[in-house]
């Protein structure tokens, strides 16, 4: 009985030293900065957007990014599946969301319920930043085809 219980705990053992090996690693810290990373331009929005994936929720597909538009870009009506929140950086931006206008500056933001009509336009003199996390997949309905539209206007 001794012998059968060494041997079961000896295979257990190495069974947990090969899953161990194997097994994915979890995901650690990530700290970096914005200047070292890659801008990617969308290829949902109109033509001069950029942005930086900050994060993706695993379980859900919700997702941060970090959101560059040039002087006088324009992002005409649209709507998202899912919640999303705009918290401004630099810049200053015309949101038009519920039939109302806001003007966002740094420091402010804003919370824009699933489904909502928005138009979003930079109309400082520079471009703006701002980090716009979604609670779901990201997605941008009601827009052109993005490659029939000219830069954004």
């Amino acid at each position: 009985m001794k012998k059968a219980a060494l041997t079961l705990a000896a295979v257990l053992a190495g069974a947990a030293a090969t899953f161990a090996q194997n097994a994915p690693a979890k995901p650690g810290v990530v700290v970096t900065s914005a200047a070292r990373e890659p801008w990617a331009l969308s290829n949902t929005l109109p033509v001069g957007a950029a942005y930086q994936l900050l994060y993706e929720n695993p379980a859900t597909h919700g997702v941060e990014l970090l959101v560059r538009f040039p002087s006088g870009y324009k992002i005409p009506t649209h709507y998202h599946s899912y919640t999303e929140v705009i918290f401004m950086l630099s810049g200053k931006m015309r949101l038009t969301a519920g039939g109302k206008t806001h003007v966002l500056e740094r420091g402010s933001y804003a919370v824009i319920p699933a489904k909502t009509p928005l138009a979003l336009a930079n109309t400082g003199w520079g471009r703006c930043e701002f980090v716009s996390s979604f609670d779901g997949p990201f997605d941008a309905l009601g827009l052109p085809n993005p490659l029939d539209a000219k830069p954004g206007r």
